[in-house]
């Protein structure tokens, strides 16, 4: 529930501020309110003249030391919230309002005495005046008091002034806050432009510059994980070059040296048929390893363009084992159709698919055990149909599955030549699936020994 308050209040910067100015504002109407029903009647020119109002009306007609006097006296004092008395020239209370106590007042003032000297001289907070009257033709005194606060003109510009610093401190303090964090996202900006990618912002609150911190750390991620893969591409291609040279100078190097005793005149026309059986094997290989890193740089690039049509999968399927059916036997291994299905039509490119199947078949080929079974499995949805080719492999290595979609990736680390391949085999299937709209992707059981490359191709 807290939290939920927290985020209808603070989740957005401008509510927030809207809901500082309005604080601002409540407060400083209610320390206004508060200040004006203090503040009534405390003006000392405002009691000065109500002292000189009481004193006009009751001079006026208490002149003689009579109830009836006393009486009017005691009006006057009521109507204008004041205490009143009148002394002879020693003090001595003649005449006085009733809310003077007869044992003495609440400002401890005695009944029967005033000391003309130093009237009120034990109170700190009387105010009072003293005027000359006339009472049965003798000169008197007339005293007027309240017991009040007076404040000066300094309390009075502190009361006004007071309201508007809380509210400006209330202000600064919320604003700052916000402008403190604001300072930091910059700050760490300036460390994420430095090169220090990956490093992450504190996000705090719920308002805009919580998403703003989120989605700085977020291009911070994203930018992190473009330069590995560019550092992982530039990897990469060094590794091409290093193994396209390997590949391509191999078969060249032995296509030259065999040529060289073509050409020499004391070879025997035999060892001639041998060289040249060699030497063209080398130069298909050749032409293998060309056409390959061709295809692949095609399906890479942007402008290749699919010929789709309606056709039926698993014809393609059965017309790449016919044409590995002789290699599949040289190698002791066994294709099993582990499907019932005699048709499945898709709109697909035939060629390209027809060199997925193609690739995984010899693939599964070259690096099953011998003597070993090959199985071809469909499962089908209504949205997509899925190929499973599943393999006993001869030797793999665990932590490296993944990796046999790769560029120039190859199961003989070593790269020996009698087991043949670009290395672009299984990334071209990628490559002509990924361009299908499909997936690729593979499963290694350990327990069983084996490696199911699975494809995903849409029916729509």
């Amino acid at each position: 529930m807290i939290n939920r308050i927290k985020k209808i209040l603070f989740g957005s910067l401008s509510r927030s501020l809207l809901i500082i100015n309005i604080l601002a504002l409540l407060v400083t109407i209610v320390a206004t309110v508060i200040f004006i029903e203090n503040d009534k009647g405390e003006y000392p020119e405002t009691l000065v003249n109500k002292a000189n109002e009481a004193y006009v009306e009751s001079s006026r007609f208490v002149t003689r030391k009579s109830d009836s006097c006393e009486e009017y006296l005691d009006e006057v004092a009521k109507l204008n919230n004041f205490n009143m008395a009148i002394t002879d020239n020693d003090g001595q209370i003649i005449l006085k309002s009733s809310n003077v106590s007869k044992t003495g007042n609440k400002n401890y003032i005695p009944f029967s005495y005033i000391d003309l000297s130093h009237p009120f001289k034990d109170e700190k907070s009387v105010f009072y005046r003293v005027y000359e009257v006339k009472v049965d033709n003798e000169k008197c005194y007339l005293y007027v008091w309240k017991n009040t606060t007076i404040k000066s003109s300094e309390y009075y510009i502190w009361f006004l002034v007071a309201p508007i610093i809380l509210m400006i401190a209330i202000i600064y303090l919320l604003i700052n806050r916000k402008a403190r964090y604001i300072g930091k996202i910059a700050k760490e900006v300036e460390i994420l432009s430095s090169g220090d990618l990956g490093y992450t912002i504190n996000e705090k609150g719920r308002d805009e510059l919580n998403v703003l911190a989120k989605e700085i750390n977020n291009m911070s991620k994203n930018l992190k994980q473009m330069r590995e893969k560019e550092q992982e591409e530039e990897k990469q291609k060094y590794e091409l070059i290093t193994n396209i040279s390997h590949d391509l100078r191999t078969p060249l190097t032995s296509l030259l040296g065999y040529l060289e005793l073509i050409n020499k005149k004391s070879t025997q026309d035999e060892d001639i048929n041998k060289y040249s059986n060699i030497s063209l094997d080398n130069a298909k290989r050749l032409k293998s390893l060309i056409d390959d890193l061709f295809e692949y740089s095609k399906l890479e690039s942007k402008d290749i363009k699919l010929n789709k049509s309606e056709i039926n999968v698993v014809e393609i399927i059965g017309q790449c084992l016919g044409e590995l059916e002789l290699e599949s036997k040289n190698a002791n291994i066994d294709f099993i159709r582990d499907f019932s299905e005699e048709e499945i039509i898709l709109n697909i490119d035939g060629d390209k698919i027809a060199r997925v199947f193609q690739n995984i078949f010899t693939n599964a080929i070259k690096y099953s055990k011998k003597g070993s079974e090959v199985n071809i499995e469909i499962k089908e949805s209504p949205s997509e149909v899925e190929f499973i080719v599943t393999n006993e492999y001869r030797e793999l290595e665990k932590d490296k599955v993944n990796k046999i979609f790769e560029r120039f990736y190859r199961g003989d680390a070593s790269r020996n030549l009698k087991v043949e391949g670009s290395g672009l085999g299984l990334p071209i299937v990628k490559s002509i699936v990924n361009l299908h709209g499909g997936k690729v992707f593979v499963e290694c059981d350990e327990r069983k020994e084996t490696l199911g490359v699975h494809i995903v191709l849409l029916k729509s």
